[in-house]
C-alpha cells in the first residue's frame, strides 16, 4: 500500500499496521512511501494493490485511470499554516512566500483555496516547493 508522506494524514494506516488490524483480517500489507505520479504507475503495473491519499488518485481518475475510491477517513484534510511571529492574521500572507510540498499537490490546492477564501489572490502570493528543508 502506497502512502505519500509520513504525516498525520496517514496516521490511521500506521495505527492499523501497528495494532495488528491488517493481520487480524488476514491482510498482508507492506507500507511503501511513494509520491507524485509514482503510485499510479506502480498501481497500473501491478506492483502495488492500493494507494492512500487524495490528490494522486483524484487526478489520475480525472484523466481516465480506472480507479475506485474505497474509503475516506477524514472529514477534512489536516493542514496548518506555521509562520514567523510577524504573521498574525491570514491577510498578512499577501505577497509573502508560502511553501508547499509540491506544486499541484493537495497542499498546493488547499493553500490556493485558503488564500481565495480569505479574499487574497493566490497569484500574488508565492507558492513554492523548497528544494530542501532546513531544521535549526
Amino acid at each position: 500500500m502506497a502512502y505519500s508522506a509520513f504525516s498525520v494524514a496517514f496516521l490511521n494506516v500506521f495505527v492499523a499496521r501497528d495494532a495488528g488490524l491488517f493481520r487480524k483480517y488476514s491482510l498482508d500489507v507492506e507500507l511503501i512511501q511513494m509520491a507524485g505520479p509514482l503510485p499510479i504507475a506502480a498501481l497500473s503495473a501491478g506492483e502495488i494493490d492500493y494507494l492512500t491519499g487524495y490528490t494522486t488518485g483524484l487526478v489520475a481518475a480525472s484523466q481516465g485511470a480506472p480507479l475506485k475510491g474505497l474509503i475516506v477517513t477524514m472529514r477534512k484534510p489536516p493542514f496548518y499554516i506555521v509562520s514567523e511571529p510577524s504573521i498574525q492574521k491570514p491577510e498578512d500572507l499577501a505577497g509573502k512566500r508560502l511553501a508547499v510540498d509540491r506544486i499541484g499537490s493537495l497542499q498546493h490546492l488547499v493553500a490556493r483555496v485558503f488564500l481565495k477564501t480569505k479574499g487574497m489572490n493566490p497569484e500574488k502570493t508565492y507558492l513554492l516547493k523548497p528544494d530542501r528543508y532546513l531544521i535549526r
